[in-house]
This record gives structure tokens, sequence and C-alpha cells, in this order.
């Protein structure tokens, strides 16, 4: 049983991912729709908060340490831009 199949041509898969693509959209799209209650929702879960983070200070003593001792290398002294 042998089926002579020839290989995918670029517009046969060009084709696929522009349906798949389009089909994604369409998809995305019905989903997105939102009541207006789960709206005011979403607006509160996006509101801008306030971000702490502890950092020891020795650590960031070490930091700017090791990277004041780090040896950056020369500059090229090639003449063109290659």
């Amino acid at each position: 049983m042998s089926t002579n199949s020839s290989p995918p041509t670029r517009r046969s898969v060009l084709k696929i991912a522009a349906t798949g693509g389009a089909l994604g959209l369409i998809a995305s799209a019905s989903s997105s729709i939102v009541s207006p209650a789960r709206a005011a929702g979403i607006a509160a879960d996006n509101a801008i908060r306030r971000f702490h983070i502890n950092i020891p200070e020795a650590a960031l003593v070490d930091l700017r340490r090791r990277i004041n001792a780090t040896r950056w290398p020369e500059r090229e002294m090639v003449a063109d831009d290659s």
C-alpha cells in the first residue's frame, strides 16, 4: 500500500497557517467578551500597587564591589565597522 504524497508546498503551508491563525483570533475574540461585573473585577486587579523588595545591604555592597572590579575589554582598534 504505497501512496504518492508529495511534500507540502510553501503555498499550502501558508494557507494552513493563515487558517489556524484566523481560527485562533476568532476563538480569542469570542472568549474575551466580559460581563460588566467581571470587567470591574479585572480593572481592580490591574490597579497600580506599591512594590517592596528587601535586599540585604551586604549583598548590594558585594554587587557594587564586583561591578567595580570587572575587567572590561579594551576598545577594538579596527578602523572599519566590520
